[in-house]
């Protein structure tokens, strides 16, 4: 390469790499298109309570621009699906009622634990007591002050 071709190609480098900081993101619709549309999203988003607030039919999109093609999911990329996102919604609530259970488990678990050591304690006691009563034959009232406390 020559000289003239090396600043020729810095050149051309230059020219690609300020073309590149400008992102041309509109599609065919201009700013102010884009712009009233986003504001109506926002409004209906504003002032709607779906009850179901997965749905995609439902959503601020796709009143404010319309129903989608069929198959496909706007904003989602390729190959999204609406059964696809449907799964992945209906896998989330399961996941979430499994991590409720779990919890709940838990829970029991920690009860039962709770519930088993109190047993445990009054079996212990009862023991004791017993124990007392074979030693001494008739308590004393040291021992009968001690266990009543005990109690």
């Amino acid at each position: 390469m020559t000289a003239v071709d090396v600043e020729k190609n810095d050149r051309f480098k230059k020219m690609r790499a300020s073309q590149t900081l400008i992102m041309h993101t509109t599609s065919r619709k201009g700013f102010a298109r884009l712009e009233a549309e986003m504001g109506k999203i926002k409004a209906y988003s504003k002032n709607v309570t779906s009850p179901n607030k997965h749905s995609l039919k439902d959503d601020g999109v796709a009143r404010v621009l319309g129903p989608e093609c069929r198959g496909r999911v706007r904003g989602l990329g390729f190959g999204a699906t609406p059964s696809k996102l449907n799964a992945l919604v209906h896998n989330h609530s399961l996941q979430t009622q499994l991590q409720e259970l779990r919890n709940e488990i838990n829970e029991l678990h920690a009860l039962f634990q709770m519930k088993n050591k109190s047993i445990e304690e009054e079996d212990n006691l009862s023991l004791l007591k017993n124990q007392v009563n074979i030693a001494c034959g008739t308590p004393s009232r040291f021992v009968m002050i001690f266990l009543a406390y005990a109690d």
